[in-house]
């Protein structure tokens, strides 16, 4: 068992992706533009900028920070009615803390709403540190690996010592540059050849991701 778990929180933590997916394909027919569901699966798990800059990719003739802010007030006001924890969270999260493992947060959504989402399922304490993409340390979104190395850094342990649980392309990939060892627990988006090369483990949820850990699997 590692010393160090990184996790990140949305369609991981949360079962917020399929919220965020229904946002940018709705804002894309909102605006007349094609291809929402392509310009979703890209942006899953980045970063603010880097989803401004792929819809600038996408959509060049339409205002970035209209279709953005769109997009975050059609998932504001869902989360506003409550996010279901993802199957196997608070498990894992026990056995960690049983065994001195120490846990944080690494999710481009800004720290705020992280912790307003641990907060509201009294889940903040179990996690030593919490790290949002609005962290002034980050310099580059996922799939860059900054994030996730100032979340190693922040729990005082070196990134092959920590696990990252993910459940997008971009967040595993970060977690491979950053040199953590990365766990995919697949959401809306299913482990595709590439992710099932470079990923430590690749798990249907939480809950199973422990179960190996506890066989010493993983």
């Amino acid at each position: 068992m590692k010393k160090g778990a990184i996790f990140d929180m949305d369609g991981l933590l949360f079962d917020t992706e399929k919220v965020y997916k229904r946002a940018w394909v709705e804002s894309a027919e909102f605006f007349g533009k094609p291809n929402g569901v392509e310009l979703s699966e890209k942006v899953s798990g980045s970063s603010d900028k880097y989803c401004r800059l792929t819809i600038k990719e996408f959509y060049p003739d339409v205002d970035v920070e209209e279709f953005f802010g769109h997009v975050v007030e059609i998932a504001r006001s869902t989360f506003e009615k409550g996010v279901d924890l993802m199957e196997g969270v608070e498990e894992i999260l026990k056995l960690f803390k049983e065994n001195d493992v120490k846990t944080a947060v690494a999710s481009s959504s800004p720290v705020w709403l992280i912790e307003q989402n641990l907060n509201s399922v009294h889940m903040k304490n179990y996690f030593d540190v919490i790290i949002g993409g609005d962290n002034k340390k980050i310099k580059r979104g996922k799939p860059a690996p900054d994030i996730f190395l100032v979340a190693a850094q922040a729990i005082n342990l070196p990134p092959e010592d920590c696990y990252v649980f993910e459940d997008s392309y971009n967040g595993i990939r970060g977690a491979t540059a950053a040199g953590c060892a990365p766990v995919m627990i697949p959401d809306t988006a299913p482990a595709t050849d590439e992710m099932k090369k470079i990923c430590t483990g690749i798990y249907p949820s939480l809950s199973a991701a422990a179960a190996a850990i506890r066989a010493g699997n993983l």
